[in-house]
This record gives structure tokens, C-alpha cells and sequence, in this order.
């Protein structure tokens, strides 16, 4: 993950040299818009590169959510058997005592 982030930074510091030497000097070797054409595709690259960032980003914290609650669902499971009879018993008794 550290390195994909470092690829981000150097992809974004890339676009803007690329940016601001193509405005500066040109191209000797390209026309206009090939460079145009060049820097939207970069752009694009750049887009795309972001859009799998934030996605995962979101798959990270969802999947540690997942292994938070599989831990704590396989806790529960381990429980002793009296201390699920007596959580049975407390909402039994927290139902009759709010219906009196």
C-alpha cells in the first residue's frame, strides 16, 4: 500500500512537470495537439489512478470492519452456555418490566 501511494505522489508531481514544461517550451518534435492530445491522456491516467485510490480506500476500511465484527461474532460464540442463559433471562426481564 506504501508503495502505491508512492507511485501516486511521483504520478501527480510527473503531471505537473509535464504540464508546466509543455506550456513553458513546447515541442520541437510534436505539434499542439499532439501535445494536447499527449497531457489528456496523462490526465486521464492520473483520473483513473485516483479513482482506484479511493476505492480502495474504501475496500480497506471495509473489510476491516468485517474482521472487527467476525471477531467479536466468534467471542460471542465462545461464550459459556450460562452466560447466554443469563442474557436470555435479562431480556426477559427487561421486556416484562417495560410491559407492567
Amino acid at each position: 500500500l506504501e508503495s502505491a501511494e508512492n507511485y501516486f505522489h511521483r504520478s501527480s508531481a510527473e503531471i505537473s512537470r509535464l504540464r508546466s514544461e509543455m506550456n513553458t517550451f513546447g515541442s520541437q518534435f510534436m505539434s499542439q495537439r499532439e501535445m494536447l492530445l499527449m497531457m489528456g491522456f496523462a490526465e486521464h491516467g492520473l483520473l483513473m489512478l485516483c479513482q482506484q485510490r479511493c476505492l480502495l480506500s474504501s475496500v480497506i476500511e471495509n473489510v476491516a470492519f468485517v474482521e472487527a465484527a467476525s471477531r467479536s461474532f466468534s467471542y460471542m460464540q465462545s461464550l459459556p452456555q450460562e452466560k447466554m442463559t443469563m442474557g436470555r433471562r435479562i431480556v426477559e426481564f427487561e421486556t416484562k418490566y417495560m410491559s407492567a
